[in-house]
């Protein structure tokens, strides 16, 4: 398969429902990350990383209280959809910078084969998460000024190692499910054939995302009603692993994506 060559340009991004076109797919129902190729095949759901962001997020002091008890997606949806609860804002913004080429071989991954996922790559960055808070919906996940993104072969963003986005829907219905989210496992990708024209996957809500071998921005809107499984995995952590993976058959320019931020807006209550 030919390398992709990558380009970045500057641009403004509306939190839009519009059809990317050429330059993506939309489909509906400031830190720095680290780099790894993940030394774990089987790279399990909850792991922290190294990656931490530079910037200061807004973190609004939590509650006095103790510690989150456990709730059910349920519970989250109906305590964020209370009249009387207060929702507050997190803001923060994590740099990804651009990357290529997999090391195929070494961590996990096997030899170049053309047409086949053989290696991933991953970058991480940390979100610090507020002292007892209950994400009820993300207002905004967009890659803001860095417009056009492009990335050789498939991408896949995952919170916590849990799938918010994906190049395919056909690879992400092969991992694990977990109360409705799909928990990112190599293992289960691993020598998986090419698709000719995947379909992009979007954990819910409003999703912007640039299809395979296209160039455009990343947007996402979730409410509560598609966050509140992944919410009820955050309650009581003091961070939360944003991670951008990328697969390759057997170019040197496999692996690889340009440079991109992703702003985040959290909306949050404090139980």
């Amino acid at each position: 398969m030919d390398s992709i060559k990558f380009w970045s340009r500057v641009g403004i991004l509306g939190i839009s429902l519009l059809a990317i076109g050429c330059g993506g797919t939309e489909f509906g129902s400031a830190g720095l990350a680290s780099q790894s190729g993940d030394l774990n095949p089987a790279d399990s759901p909850g792991g922290g990383g190294s990656g931490s962001p530079s910037g200061n997020p807004n973190n609004p002091g939590g509650g006095s209280g103790g510690p989150v008890p456990p709730m059910t997606p349920g519970e989250i949806m109906l305590a964020c959809a209370d009249a009387t609860a207060s929702h507050q804002t997190l803001n923060t913004t994590l740099n990804f910078p651009p990357r290529q080429n997999c090391s195929f071989g070494a961590n996990g991954n096997g030899g170049p084969v053309n047409g086949f996922h053989m290696a991933r790559e991953t970058q991480e960055a940390m979100i610090s998460l507020p002292a007892n808070a209950v994400i009820c919906g993300m207002a905004r996940f967009s890659s803001g000024l860095t417009s056009e993104i492009t990335y050789d072969d498939f991408m896949f963003l995952t919170l916590d190692d849990y799938v918010l986005v994906s190049t395919s829907t056909s690879l992400v219905s092969l991992l694990a499910t977990d109360n409705n989210l799909r928990v990112w496992d190599w293992s289960r990708i691993y020598t998986q054939a090419f698709e000719n024209t995947p379909t992009p996957y979007c954990l819910g809500g409003s999703c912007t995302f640039p299809g395979h071998d296209q160039t455009g921005p990343i947007s996402l809107d979730f409410q509560s009603q598609e966050l509140s499984a992944l919410s009820a995995k955050l309650l009581n952590k003091t961070e939360a692993s944003l991670k951008v993976i990328v697969t390759g058959d057997n170019d040197n320019g496999d692996c690889e994506h340009s440079g991109f931020d992703i702003d985040i807006e959290l909306d949050y209550i404090v139980h």
